[in-house]
């Protein structure tokens, strides 16, 4: 058996055959083991149930708490691309090293016990092994499978949470909301918070609340939310917590989807119900709202057409999808990549979808429990009269479809965990092999998206009248960029200006340069122009367009004499094309249009991606760093008025400064 174990992917092979019956309910077996191991069970534990939206919220609490300093352990499933991925501690996959040590006494334990454990089993207690020996402050567990019963149950909470209460797996809870209620209601402790956010939840959830003597928070009832465009709200309306305070004027959440207001409400309640052991502030969940990341969820790819994935697998998700699609707008066409699991509703889950896909593509998913394409193509024609096209996998589909899509229609890929995640690894090896073959490594991926924002009545007035003069078009060849300008001296590029409160400082201070603002959001545009006008600056222009092409198309090897970057968006993913803006084949290009003695200057609020920046420069044997981390603000560049703001309430700012050698 020793020799099956030295691999994580060994490892995972076997707890896939080791149990008998792949999903096996009951808390027996586990707290058998359980006495076995030496868990830190002190730890508070919020424990997240529901159809849909579990994994959102779980996130939610991680990334708030995060921004509040907090340490998290954070436990979800399925995962989309690697197993690492359900156990995170701040936000970061668990190595493959600590979890086969945790596998390990797992193993032994249940040896010990002289019991069997499910994969799900085996692995909750494998996380909880890991959190253990962590100094954390915080657990969250999602359950896998309805809650009474479910793995995670064998741990005692502080708060819970119940998202929404559909119909899914009713071999195991119930055929009705009323029965599956019971069933998630059984994670309830006494005198334990209990969040709902059912907008209709079944009355035999509140009845077994009250019998467990939990004090329950209904949405609608005890806290709600209100939605504006650009804008939410999130109030409580109770009158126990006297010292919670609504929050006004968020920002909508990184994930998409009106569904997701409902998911961040639970957890603001949760966070509420824990404020005296582990207390955040409006800014930390503000942060947090805006710094999530998770794959799959409303998960729309930058540039042309419209990509989007979502792990929508039951009737209730697909409901919502359907609803964030509209909201979308008009496609003249919609596509979709469908792959489901053999044991849903499948009909239930294509109704909400009938009158906006155009077209199916319809696939088998790399998993035993896989719906065959006869079982979906009959679901498909029970439902609706549209064309559909069969393939024995995703990447089949995918490949098929990108031959002949137009740049204005819409691809939607959904119906299970494995289809995005086949989705994905497609599309990140495609990536990988545009970036190795594309002329100057580089592929034509974006690095912004065009994105509207409110454009002031001045700042839109700007845009009209001043950018046939300090505007310049972005063209697919070599331009000479100093016949723009009044002078022929040094050009520095500024990536993603903002406002341009920087960029006309800098320009002010230094005019002995030119500078080239790479912007396309509409607001900073304006309000650079005005600035640009107000302070009679010659040696600024603009082009609205993508970072990537322009560095790629129209700058000159060796023609740069620096490069501003500040206080960009974190995302560093490559999967994130629209925000890919510090990673190693970018600086590289950047690199390629600098003179020597050129410069890169970088600066953020955000310590992670301060952290990641450093390492991605240090690690090109082309540029020397300035100081032995971060370095000093340079005297040109200004203390801003959002950088001001980030001050007083306690954040850092890092300023990173490389030269060409």
């Amino acid at each position: 058996m020793n020799s099956l174990k030295k691999s994580l992917q060994a490892w995972l092979e076997y707890l896939e055959q080791s149990h008998p019956i792949t999903i096996d309910l009951g808390l027996e077996r586990l707290n058998k083991v359980k006495q076995y191991l030496t868990l830190n069970e002190s730890i508070p534990i919020i424990t997240v149930a529901g159809t849909n939206g579990k994994g959102s919220t779980c996130n939610f609490l991680s990334s708030i708490l995060g921004a509040a300093h907090y340490n998290v352990g954070l436990y979800t499933s399925p995962h989309i691309i690697k197993f690492n991925e359900r156990i995170k501690i701040n936000n970061q996959d668990i190595d493959d090293n600590t979890l086969i040590q945790a596998f390990e006494i797992i193993e032994q334990a249940k040896n010990d016990a002289d019991v069997s454990l499910s994969y799900f089993e085996f692995t909750t207690l494998a996380a909880m092994q890991i959190f253990s020996n962590k100094n954390l402050d915080i657990i969250i567990l999602e359950v896998g499978l309805g809650g009474r019963l479910d793995a995670v149950n064998v741990f005692e909470p502080s708060c819970t949470i119940i998202t929404n209460i559909g119909i899914d797996h009713i071999e195991y809870l119930g055929n009705t909301r009323e029965k599956i209620a019971i069933e998630k209601a059984g994670i309830f402790r006494k005198e334990i918070p209990a969040i709902c956010g059912d907008i209709n939840p079944p009355i035999t959830l509140i009845e077994k609340a009250n019998e467990i003597g939990a004090v329950l928070y209904l949405i609608n009832k005890d806290f709600s939310y209100k939605s504006g465009e650009n804008q939410w709200s999130w109030h409580f309306n109770g009158d126990e917590l006297l010292d919670a305070k609504n929050l006004n004027s968020l920002s909508h959440p990184a994930l998409r989807g009106m569904n997701q207001l409902q998911n961040a409400s639970c957890a603001i309640m949760a966070l509420h119900t824990l404020r005296y052991i582990l207390p955040v502030s409006n800014q930390d969940i503000r942060r947090g709202l805006i710094e999530i990341e998770l794959e799959g969820r409303l998960t729309i790819l930058a540039g042309q057409p419209a990509i989007v994935l979502d792990v929508a697998h039951n009737a209730h998700a697909t409901h919502t999808l359907a609803d964030n699609l509209d909201r979308m707008g008009f496609y003249p066409k919609n596509i979709a990549i469908f792959g489901a699991m053999n044991d849903k509703d499948l009909a239930g889950m294509i109704e909400p979808l009938k009158n906006i896909i155009d077209e199916w593509h319809i696939c088998i998913l790399p998993t035993l429990r896989s719906a065959d394409l006869e079982q979906l193509e009959q679901a498909i024609k029970f439902i609706c009269d549209k064309p559909i096209i069969k393939y024995n996998s995703v990447k089949d589909a995918y490949i098929a479809i990108e031959k002949t899509i137009k740049q204005e229609e819409r691809l939607i890929i959904f119906g299970s965990f494995y289809t995005v995640a086949q989705a994905m690894i497609y599309k990140d090896a495609s990536l990988d092999n545009n970036l190795h073959n594309t002329k100057n490594n580089f592929p034509a991926i974006k690095s912004f998206v065009k994105r509207g924002g409110r454009t002031t009545n001045s700042q839109q007035k700007a845009i009209d009248n001043l950018s046939s003069k300090w505007i310049i078009n972005y063209q697919e060849n070599l331009l000479d960029i100093n016949n723009a300008f009044a002078n022929d001296n040094g050009i520095i590029l500024e990536i993603g200006f903002g406002m341009g409160e920087s960029t006309a400082h800098i320009a002010k201070y230094k005019p002995e340069n030119n500078f080239l603002g790479i912007e396309v959001h509409e607001p900073g545009v304006g309000a650079l122009l005005k600035r640009i006008d107000e302070n009679n600056l010659n040696n600024i222009k603009i082009i609205q367009h993508d970072a990537v092409e322009v560095l790629q198309h129209m700058i000159a090897d060796n023609s740069l004499s620096g490069v501003h970057i500040f206080f960009p968006d974190p995302w560093h993913k490559k999967r994130h094309h629209k925000r890919r803006l510090i990673q190693e084949k970018f600086v590289a290009l950047i690199i390629k249009k600098l003179k020597v003695g050129g410069y890169i200057h970088c600066a953020t609020d955000w310590e992670n991606y301060a952290q990641h920046i450093l390492l991605t420069l240090t690690n090109n044997k082309y540029i020397q760093n300035s100081s032995e981390n971060y370095s000093l603000k340079p005297s040109y560049r200004p203390t801003t008025k959002f950088e001001n703001r980030g001050i007083k309430l306690g954040h850092g700012v890092w300023d990173i400064y490389f030269t060409k050698i």
